[in-house]
């Protein structure tokens, strides 16, 4: 089996990537790691991640440029590590921004 290659973006290819005037673009950088492009110009990181009782997801990293591809990377990266022992990367959201000890 050959090993699906990762990190395949360049900052340089993210800034100048540019709109389709009718369709999203999503770019891959591997890993289940996209930079989608809306046709209005903005970008945004999604993560896409499968959970066996729903399938396909996709999680929203935070738009670039406040998100550089080098971070959408560690954070992708995060996820997967998470993901493997078992937390569901959306509630990482919650962990991080420590919205649980509101309620502790």
């Amino acid at each position: 089996m050959v090993a699906r290659a990762i990190n395949k973006l360049t900052a340089l290819q993210v800034k100048k990537s540019k709109p389709d005037s009718e369709n999203v673009i999503k770019l891959s950088d591997g890993g289940s790691l996209y930079l989608r492009i809306d046709s209005n110009g903005s970008k945004y990181w999604i993560f896409n991640y499968t959970r066996p009782s729903t399938g396909k997801n996709d999680l929203s990293l935070g738009t670039y440029p406040e998100i550089t591809l080098e971070q959408a990377r560690e954070i992708r990266d995060e996820y997967k590590k998470q993901k493997r022992i078992t937390i569901k990367p959306f509630y990482l959201i919650f962990l991080k921004e420590g919205y649980f000890k509101k309620f502790s």
